[in-house]
Formats: C-alpha cells, sequence, structure tokens
C-alpha cells in the first residue's frame, strides 16, 4: 500500500490499495488484516500477479436423480468417467449417460483403480468392479464379514485394503488379489470409534522415501504402520498413534505434493504435522488463515455427508466442499502455489472428481465440466470483494472519503457495484453500476470456429465513483455480476481528504 509522507488539510489525497493476491482472511481480528488479503473474497480466485473472478461450469452430461460420486477409470488407453446416480452406475465418457448397472442402495461408492479394474464399495451393497465395459460383482469373503458393508478401499504396496462400516475393522487382501478371502485388521480394543478411511502416504523420513499404511478411526484416532504384510509380526510394525480432530465427512483424505491431508473439525491437517505438532497447534492446519469460517462451518454441519477435497492442478486449485445446509454447498479454495484463500458459491457440488485432467462437478440432474465458460451455466457469476479496514493518514483522525476506483480489466464492460465502510462497521448496500455488461464473445477451444465472435484482449475497467464515507478507518468493496466475461481485479484506488470533509 502506498502511504503519502503527510496530508495537507482540504487537499484530497490520493492512494492505491493492492489487489488480495494475499487471499480471505478469516482469521484475525479486522483492524489487523494487512492490505493485500480481504475481508470477503466470494467468486475470486488469488493468483499470483492479480485476482481473477472465478471459472464457470457448463452442462457435460444429463442425469436423473443426484451424482453423488464421479469414477474416473484410467488402465491402459481405456479412460472412462463414470457417474453414480439414482441407484445407478453411468458411463458419461461420451456426455451421454448410458447405464452400466442399478438397483443400487446409494450412490456414494469409494473406489480405487486396481489391477485394470475400478473396485467400487459403498457399505451397503454386494462391491462391485468396472474393467472398461461392464460393471460386474466383485466377491469378497471372510470369517465374519458381509461384504456389503465393506465401504472406503486403498491401494498399499500392491495390496487392497477396505474400511468396514460401522465397525472397528479393516480387511485386506493378498498381494495383487482384487477379490477372494480377505483378512482382518480389528482395532476395537487399541483404538476410539469406528474405522473410517485409509490411504498410503509416502514420506522421506530422512534416509529415502517411506511407505506408511494409514487408518483413520471416527473419533480421530489415526495408526500408522510400516511394512508389506499385515499378517506377519516380523513384517508389518506400528509406527505411531496419533490424535487429531475428529474427521468430518466420509471421504476425508487428499493427496497434495508429497503430503497427505485429512478434513478434520480443526481444519484440513497435513499429516507431516500431525507427527511433529500437537492438535491444539492451529497454525498446523492449512486451513488457519480462514479458521474462523471453517469452526463456523465445522460446529453447524460436522455431522453432514459432503465435505471432501478436490485437487484440480491445472487450476492450482484444492477445492474443499463445505456442507451449507438444506442439501446446498459452499467450497473453501486454496491456490496450491501460494496458498491463498477464497470462498466459492452458487457451485452445486455434491461432488467433485478429476479426470484426464479436467474438473467435474456431480449435481442434480446433471454432471458439470468446472472451469468452463464464464457463467453458472448460462447465469451470471457475483463475485464480492470486501477489503480489510486501513487506518490511512492522518493516522487515528477522521477522513473523508469521496471517490473510490476498483483497479479491474476484461473483454468487454462490465457493471461494478461499489460500497464503502467506516470504522469496523460493514454495511451490505451498493451504490448501483453505471453500465451493463457487454463483449467477452467465444470461448478458446468451446465455440464454433468461424462462427462465434472471439474474446477481445483484456481492457481496463477503472472509473472514478463517488462515496460517502467519513471515518477514522475505512474498506473498500465492490461486486461484479458478469455472465461473458472474466475480471481481473488488480487493486483500488481511494480518494480522501483529512477531517470531517467540509
Amino acid at each position: 500500500m502506498l502511504q503519502p509522507a503527510g496530508v495537507q488539510p482540504n487537499k484530497a489525497t490520493q492512494i492505491t490499495l493492492p489487489a488480495p493476491i494475499g487471499g480471505w482472511n478469516a482469521r484475525d481480528d479486522i483492524s489487523q488484516i494487512p492490505p493485500n488479503q480481504a475481508l470477503a473474497l466470494e467468486n475470486w480466485f488469488p493468483g499470483e500477479q492479480a485476482v481473477t473472478t472465478r471459472p464457470g461450469y457448463a452442462s457435460f452430461a444429463t442425469i436423473t436423480g443426484t451424482a453423488e460420486t464421479l469414477i474416473s477409470y484410467n488402465y491402459e488407453t481405456d479412460q472412462d468417467l463414470l457417474a453414480c446416480h439414482d441407484g445407478e452406475i453411468s458411463d458419461i465418457t461420451s456426455g451421454t449417460a448410458s447405464s452400466l448397472a442399478s438397483g443400487f442402495s446409494n450412490n456414494r461408492w469409494f473406489w480405487t483403480n486396481f489391477r485394470g479394474n475400478a473396485l467400487m464399495f459403498n457399505g451397503a451393497d454386494t462391491p462391485q468392479k468396472y474393467d472398461g465395459s461392464t460393471v460386474s460383482t466383485n466377491t469378497i469373503t471372510g470369517s465374519g464379514l458381509t461384504a456389503a458393508n465393506l465401504k472406503y478401499p486403498w491401494v498399499f504396496k500392491s495390496r487392497l485394503f477396505i474400511a468396514e462400516k460401522d465397525s472397528a475393522k479393516f480387511w485386506y487382501l493378498p498381494t495383487n488379489n482384487i477379490a477372494g478371502d480377505a483378512s482382518e485388521l480389528d482395532f476395537s480394543s487399541f483404538a476410539e470409534g469406528k474405522a473410517i478411511a485409509g490411504a498410503t502416504w509416502t514420506r522421506d523420513g530422512g534416509s529415502g522415501m517411506d511407505d506408511y499404511c494409514v487408518f483413520l478411526m471416527s473419533e480421530g484416532d489415526l495408526l500408522v504402520y510400516q511394512g508389506d504384510n499385515p499378517g506377519s509380526a516380523a513384517d508389518w510394525a506400528l509406527v505411531g498413534k496419533y490424535r487429531i480432530g475428529k474427521p468430518m465427512g466420509d471421504r476425508p483424505f487428499a493427496k497434495l505434493g508429497g503430503d497427505l491431508l485429512v478434513i478434520t473439525v480443526d481444519g484440513v491437517v497435513p499429516m507431516s504435522a500431525v507427527l511433529t505438532s500437537d492438535r491444539f497447534n492451529p497454525q498446523a492446519a492449512v486451513t488457519d488463515i480462514i479458521s474462523g469460517a471453517w469452526k463456523t462451518s465445522a460446529k453447524r454441519y460436522k455431522d453432514t455427508i459432503g465435505w471432501e477435497v478436490a485437487l484440480y492442478p491445472l487450476g492450482q486449485m484444492g477445492i474443499v466442499n463445505v456442507p451449507n445446509g438444506s442439501g446446498s454447498f459452499v467450497q473453501y479454495v486454496v491456490n496450491t502455489t501460494t496458498r491463498a484463500w477464497s470462498c466459492f458459491k452458487n457451485i452445486p457440488a455434491n461432488t467433485w472428481g478429476l479426470h484426464k485432467d479436467e474438473m467435474y462437478i456431480g449435481s442434480t440432474g446433471a454432471v458439470y465440466k468446472f472451469d468452463s465458460g464464464t457463467s453458472n451455466a448460462g447465469s451470471p457469476i457475483t463475485a464480492i470483494y470486501g477489503g480489510p479496514f486501513l487506518n490511512h493518514q492522518p493516522m487515528g483522525s477522521n477522513k473523508a472519503y469521496k471517490l473510490m476506483r476498483p483497479l479491474l480489466s476484461s473483454a468487454g464492460a462490465i457493471p461494478v457495484y461499489i460500497g464503502f465502510d467506516t470504522d469496523y462497521t460493514t454495511k451490505t448496500s451498493y451504490y448501483e453500476p453505471t453500465q451493463i455488461e457487454s463483449g467477452g464473445g467465444g470461448i478458446w477451444d468451446e465455440a464454433e470456429w468461424d462462427v462465434a465472435e472471439w474474446a477481445g484482449a483484456q481492457a481496463p475497467q477503472q472509473e472514478w465513483r463517488t462515496i460517502l464515507g467519513v471515518g477514522v478507518s475505512g474498506a473498500a468493496r465492490f461486486k461484479t455480476i458478469t455472465s461473458l466475461n472474466q475480471v481481473s481485479f488488480h487493486g483500488v484506488d481511494l480518494k480522501y481528504v483529512a477531517g470531517n470533509g467540509l
């Protein structure tokens, strides 16, 4: 932020505030948020040089019911996208849903690709497998096992492990087997709660890379093992037992770089921090900077299904799907390079799925393709910025804020609604825009060649607007409502005079 050396009475002072590339801050007192962060950052994505309106989404495949699981099958040259909806499993690779199997009890399948098959479990029906063309029963047996209760699979050192629903048991198969007789791991006398999920975690312990098998329980116990064969005491050892916050949702794990992330009531916690930090160290969570919003959501919806993390490498996004009541969701989104956060709204995502490096959204009546266009399937995207309260010079004295100019760029004209707050009181009203949206043109690689009008180059959209605000501190805010343009946000200019403006 550029600060003037001194302010002359009754002479207007102009300052420029940076774009909030530091992202959304929902942790600190509103008087302590730095200029490059924001009190509110909805439907903006903080990049490294600028902040842009989030990507849109477009309809990809029409379905019946609600897609609660998207499965990306990859084996040799076969790459298929499956949707689980309305008691069915459908192939939607072509953009048209083709039913592969039906009559299932629920649509929340948990899956992993192994040995040329997508192995699927939902905790209610007989396990299934997809081999690239058909869905069929996958027979797994075991002493005392009801196979329909198997729920969450993962592969560790060429061995399939699966959590059992509503028990403290996990099961595993012989090396390289996808079916057959499973062996039991019962943690009821060793850990609290029920089996939730498991994962492979690869870690550099100082002498090269090591693979660990991680078991997660409903009360927050994490059991970490090393070895190749759980049936052999000589080849299977407990590395450690750790306690984290209770996991939220039934899809609590995600891998980011070389780390394993866990969704908990305390935030999204990396395994690397679990081994070296106490649970009550809030800075261990990668969501620390948005901890206020996280705690509110966790308190209200910790027992609601739908929490999950989706990583979108091409967009540099880590997307946390957060239940928001009445079957709706918001997304807390981090730039995986800068670790800056924002909040996405009005995306009807029951689940997310990455397929061939592209991101898809499972919703009601449709599967959408994310990062497609600049609208919500034809409806506008409302992007809101709430700037920090800053005490400009003369420090501690009243200023009369007169003019505000958001520094934006887009291919066409955009409507900008502005507002200004003083002395830590946040309002919700806006001054109406002075122009309507125009331009935008076709989206590269989506519009029909030689038919669509191609989008023009980004041009400045920088108009001084009158504001009325008197106070010791001031905070700029604005919103854009667009469906034709992606908007880039570079900063905000302000003009004010010392005193009450008389």
